[in-house]
């Protein structure tokens, strides 16, 4: 068992969860629909963090093509409440690119990851199951929410102390799909280790900048 990759993975299920709280409680205590999306976002992406864990330990023969499916698209729905939550501090109510746009991109993820997992065969589906996940899935959704975030900083005063969180926010998720494509690309065994360090990383930003910035305030 790779011990780095294992523990970069944990990293991200920690901050996942313990952000998932805090956003469920945001929710009980505002009624925020950012709130919402970002504490069950979370909350599913933590979940799909295991998925790798089990590849890495027992590898995907293993896992199956079933239960690989079923975890491509509950990160699926995952990223796209993430991006939803993230489409709430930017976009006005009413707005193509929040509800709307946001239910066009999960019919889009869960149309791609069906067809993938009908057409290919075993070998093929685990060969791109990074390509799927890191490239199609998660890059994408990743760096359009570090884009959302950087559009709210710069909406933001100079004076205004909250520009600070927001823009780590920015990087944080930035780096994070950065790390994401990284892995889909499959480079060599230094890269990826590398990357799984990067991984780590941004997630102790995005949580610290989650956590301390108070992101559903408008």
């Amino acid at each position: 068992m790779n011990y780095l990759v294992t523990g970069t993975y944990v990293v991200a299920i920690a901050a996942g969860l313990v952000l998932s709280l805090y956003f469920f409680r945001d929710y009980f205590a505002k009624r925020l629909r950012a709130s919402l999306a970002w504490a069950v976002g979370l909350f599913l992406y933590s979940l799909t963090q295991i998925q790798p864990i089990l590849v890495e330990v027992s590898g995907p023969t293993q896992v199956g093509v079933l239960a690989m499916t079923l975890g491509f698209m509950v990160l699926a729905l995952a990223m796209v409440l993430l991006y939803y939550g993230a489409s709430q501090l930017f976009f006005s109510s009413g707005s193509f690119f929040r509800e709307k746009f946001s239910v066009i991109l999960l019919v889009i993820f869960f149309s791609i990851i069906a067809l993938f997992s009908i057409f290919a065969d075993e070998q093929d589906f685990i060969a791109g199951a990074t390509v799927l996940s890191g490239i199609i899935v998660m890059g994408p959704i990743k760096f359009s929410i570090a884009f959302l975030f950087y559009r709210v900083y710069r909406r933001l005063e100079a004076g205004d102390p909250r520009r600070r969180t927001v823009s780590l926010l920015a990087y944080g998720w930035a780096l994070d799909a950065l790390t994401a494509v990284i892995f889909g690309l499959a480079l060599s065994v230094a890269v990826e280790a590398a990357t799984h360090l990067l991984h780590a990383v941004a997630w102790i930003v995005i949580f610290y900048g989650m956590a301390i910035g108070k992101v559903t305030r408008r």
